[in-house]
């Protein structure tokens, strides 16, 4: 072997080693020391099962460069295969060992090309590109320039850190760097999936995926190699007598290999590829409203894994907005088979049914909703009344909602407010039609029953009656409705006598909206009195003196 590509073999065998060691501390910290090596990804082979690969060389534009000599480096055997590219830029090896290769070439006028890693076994057939950029040949490869090593490592730090930081762009761009700088190490490649897989770039994520997975289990042979040719050493001890007394194996037998997580982190991440990016087409179409193509997406996600709940209840949930409403109980009944006790899986089966009754709804209105539509309220209200029957108990109330509405257009005010206390009746935590049928007797001029409805709602709260009343007051007297504020801030201290700030409240509204000066008089006197708030307590001795004015 020359000299030269001694240096050149025993330089990765270095930089494996380092590599090595730059990960085992973590990974003993997380694995253990008593781990066996994990050799899974190492195929042992007969001795005459010889590979083929095809290495093409081209410029940047594309273009074939003839007469290259390409250096094919096993870095388990340590040996080296050298082949000249012919005229169409392309070198053959044949009857290539079982092994990790890695291929390195200068040409003049050319940065050193290289390609790691390539994974040869059980008669393969493989055939990769070296892309030469103009440069300088004798410039150094990455295992040869400590520096460069060191820049790599800063830049994974740093991509890792903006990448948790979703600082995508400047992340992506040092961990390329750092993969360039370094392209042994499968941790740039990872991080680079993680933020392709984040922003939804299915074939970049792919394409440094398939680079980590070989990398990594580059990296596993080397390393277990490395661990086997280390287990064979032994150490021999002698008493002072010189005596054998012990034999010791060395220190790596039994330590977990490094490199096997990263291996099997990019082959999940490579293999779950499809089904996430089903997933996250599924989910936006979902977010977009699009039922139809998440519906689609979701089925061939739980094509692939019907055993995932997730999956099932994701499917579930877009065929329900799809209001597909049988298949999405068919889908969230496998979902709960899988997980039975699952609250959330419960509770949208539930709502699922409530949908579909709420689906039965909609068509029995349909046929009223168009008469209404057209002014035939007449007609509108005859087929409310013929679907009502149709449609399940618990959701009646919107059928008398728009039969009170109809009633209303026909100007018969009795039955409006007999539909809306139906609607009340059969949806009592309904405050909206608690508020219409409040608003249709205060446009009736019957303050004391709007009134009335209010009191029957807050009656069913934990709230206390003044305190509710008080809050509604204050809320008709920002609406300008000073006749409903009234009865509701009479009825707060009705309810509770020593409710202050009402007393305050409607000796105000006395003075300056009902012009009641005996009446405000009476309330402004016992607030200052009794009352708390010093600003009220000035206003009302103000309103006193504008009175005593007067």
């Amino acid at each position: 072997m020359k000299p030269r590509i001694f240096q050149f073999v025993i330089g990765r065998v270095m930089l494996y080693f380092s590599l090595f060691l730059l990960f085992l501390p973590a990974f003993i910290q997380t694995y253990g020391y008593g781990s066996s090596i994990t050799t899974s990804a190492i195929v042992v082979l007969a001795a005459n099962e010889k590979n083929t690969l095809e290495v093409k060389c081209v410029d940047q534009a594309g273009n074939p460069l003839k007469g290259i000599r390409v250096e094919a480096v096993e870095l388990i055997k340590e040996k080296i295969k050298r082949k000249k590219c012919n005229a169409t830029g392309v070198a053959y090896f044949n009857k290539l060992d079982t092994g990790v290769y890695e291929l390195v070439a200068r040409q003049k006028g050319f940065d050193p090309s290289l390609y790691s890693f390539v994974l040869l076994e059980g008669g393969s057939n493989e055939s990769v590109t070296m892309v030469f950029k103009p440069g300088d040949k004798d410039k150094l490869l990455y295992f040869e320039d400590q520096m460069a090593m060191q820049q790599a490592q800063q830049q994974l730090g740093q991509g890792f850190q903006l990448s948790n930081a979703r600082k995508f762009a400047q992340a992506e761009e040092l961990l390329r760097a750092s993969s360039e700088n370094n392209p042994s190490d499968p941790r740039a490649f990872i991080y680079l999936s993680n933020i392709y897989l984040q922003q939804g770039q299915w074939d970049q994520a792919k394409e440094v995926l398939e680079r980590a997975v070989i990398v990594a289990q580059a990296q596993v042979r080397i390393t277990a190699a490395q661990f086997e040719g280390q287990s064979k050493k032994q150490s021999i001890e002698y008493d002072d007598a010189g005596n054998q007394v012990r034999i010791t194996a060395a220190q790596s037998e039994g330590q977990a290999n490094p490199y096997t997580p990263f291996h099997q982190q990019a082959v999940d991440q490579l293999n779950n590829l499809p089904a996430s990016q089903l997933s996250s087409e599924g989910y936006t179409a979902l977010q977009n409203k699009d039922f139809e193509t998440a519906v689609a997406k979701f089925q061939e996600l739980v094509a692939l894994r019907s055993d995932n709940s997730a999956f099932l209840f994701n499917l579930a949930t877009a065929q329900g907005g799809a209001d597909l409403y049988d298949e999405a109980l068919e889908s969230i009944d496998k979902a709960l088979q899988l997980q039975p006790t699952d609250k959330e899986y419960i509770n949208f089966r539930e709502g699922l049914i409530e949908n579909r009754q709420k689906a039965v709804l909609d068509r029995a209105l349909a046929e009223g909703d168009k008469h209404f539509k057209e002014g035939n309220y007449t007609a509108a209200l005859k087929e409310y009344r013929v679907g009502l029957p149709l449609v399940p108990e618990n959701v009646q109330h919107r059928m008398w909602h728009k039969i009170a509405e109809t009633h209303g257009l026909l100007n018969q005010p009795d039955e409006v407010a007999q539909a809306y206390r139906k609607a009340i009746q059969l949806a009592s935590d309904n405050s909206e039609y608690v508020e219409r049928l409040a608003e249709h007797y205060t446009s009736q001029k019957q303050f004391q029953e709007a009134i009335e409805v209010y009191v029957d709602l807050f009656d069913k709260r934990s709230e206390p009656m003044a305190k509710s009343l008080f809050s509604k007051a204050q809320e008709f007297a920002r609406k300008a409705k000073p006749e409903l504020a009234q009865i509701a801030y009479e009825k707060a201290l009705e309810t509770d006598p020593g409710y202050v700030e009402a007393i305050y409240e409607l000796g105000m509204l006395y003075f300056y909206d009902v012009k009641d000066t005996a009446r405000s008089r009476e309330m402004l006197t016992q607030y200052i009195a009794v009352g708390k708030d010093a600003a009220h307590i000035s206003n009302a001795e103000s309103v006193l003196a504008v009175m005593d004015l007067q």
